[in-house]
């Protein structure tokens, strides 16, 4: 996944440690102090991670990273930026891993709620009937996954136009 690369920010050069609980909060802190470029690098690693399964997902959540990748989502940025954040996440409240063991699939409450809690609905909804296919992709997964078996989020889904 790249995490032990190197990435260039503004002076200061860092570098991933490949421990989740070392790289979370620097990670979500670049999201929330950055700029767009370096924002979409994190919100990238946090996809990755995402990847790899359940603690990842718990420690990324456990330091707000839904939060900030929802203000990634706002229209404040570019559409490039807003499908970065709605892809990550996807990733966060995603049922995927790794694995092919289907006793480990699974989907993750707590992110959906979170994402639910920070208003993700009205965020990624008018991506769905964007002209730029990434965002209508990244904001369908994205709304797909927080959705997945989770009334809560298909009766918000319901009241958006």
């Amino acid at each position: 996944l790249g995490l032990r690369s190197s990435h260039r920010m503004g002076d200061e050069r860092q570098k991933l440690t490949g421990v989740i609980e070392d790289d979370a909060p620097w990670l979500v802190g670049t999201i929330l102090g950055r700029t767009p470029e370096e924002m979409e690098f994190a919100a990238k690693k946090i996809y990755e991670l995402c990847q790899l399964g359940p603690e990842e997902r718990k420690v990324l959540l456990d330091h707000g990273a839904v939060q900030a990748l929802c203000i990634m989502c706002t229209r404040e940025y570019e559409p490039r930026t807003q499908s970065r954040g709605a892809q990550a996440i996807g990733a966060l409240a995603s049922n995927f891993t790794l694995t092919l063991d289907e006793s480990k699939i699974y989907f993750y409450e707590a992110a959906q709620e979170e994402a639910l809690a920070q208003g993700i609905v009205p965020l990624l909804a008018p991506a769905l009937s964007s002209w730029q296919p990434e965002s209508q992709a990244a904001a369908a997964q994205a709304l797909a996954n927080v959705a997945y078996r989770n009334p809560s989020v298909r009766k918000e889904m319901a009241r958006v136009e």
